[in-house]
């Protein structure tokens, strides 16, 4: 990949980025669909697993609403087809009618077809404070 290919990459690995956390913090399960791959598994911070249906169904049904929710990440590391991005999520929601928030490490992997990248796999780790 030349630099220049890099580049475009980063540049759309870091639009993915935006766009996704955006989708989360309006619960537009829309581009979330577009955004996840079929398969997508994310691994809450508690350990648990959902797949895309029911990572989707967090705001389907009216369980989940983000007062806040901010997406930094670090420069992707790219292999092919894939690419990993560490990242800080902050959050600040009501879920199933409680009050939760926290800021989490998050690994993201994802994956192009073609010119495009979506999320195959999300990975939440919760921070303690002052980390």
């Amino acid at each position: 990949m030349g630099r220049r290919d890099e580049q475009t990459t980063r540049t759309a690995l870091d639009q993915l980025g935006r766009r996704w956390a955006a989708a989360e913090r309006d619960g537009d399960v829309g581009t979330l669909r577009i955004l996840l791959t079929d398969d997508f598994e994310a691994i809450g911070p508690l350990g648990y697993v959902l797949d895309r249906g029911q990572w989707l169904e967090r705001h389907l049904g009216g369980d989940l609403s983000y007062h806040v929710f901010s997406w930094s990440a670090s420069p992707a590391r790219l292999y092919g087809h894939t690419a990993v991005v560490i990242g800080l999520q902050e959050a600040s929601a009501t879920f199933d009618g409680s009050e939760i928030a926290g800021r989490y490490r998050a690994t993201l992997v994802a994956v192009s077809a073609g010119e495009s990248w979506t999320i195959a796999n999300l990975q939440l780790t919760e921070l303690p404070e002052g980390v």
